[in-house]
């Protein structure tokens, strides 16, 4: 398993929203290792948060490749202030997420009910 979570402050709100619509319309129809692709937006509208997990790194650099074309757009939507991944992540994904400024976590405690 791989994850991270986005922190943003976000620059355009309903360009934001409408992305998210689009973006995760289309990895729930074409990812199947996307495990979790979740977009949350601040009451105020100011902040953003994304949670996405994956099956594994393979599955990351599948959803990175696909999503490529609206790179540019959901980047004019906001400002990315963090970057925090965890899981196992291989040196292909890892490159990847040291483009956004990723910081890696390891767990400390916890669990996960499915």
């Amino acid at each position: 398993m791989l994850a991270y979570t986005i922190r943003a402050s976000i620059k355009d709100a309903d360009g934001f929203k409408a992305i998210a619509s689009e973006m995760s319309a289309q990895v729930e129809a074409d990812e199947p290792g996307t495990q979790a692709y979740q977009w949350f937006f601040s009451r105020d509208g100011s902040s953003g948060m994304i949670y996405e997990q994956f099956e594994n790194s393979e599955a990351f650099l599948t959803h990175l490749e696909n999503l490529e074309p609206a790179m540019e757009r959901f980047m004019a939507t906001l400002d990315i202030e963090g970057v925090f991944a965890f899981g196992e992540i291989d040196d292909a994904a890892k490159a990847a997420l040291d483009g956004f400024g990723a910081v890696y976590g390891d767990m400390v405690a916890g669990f996960m009910r499915g």
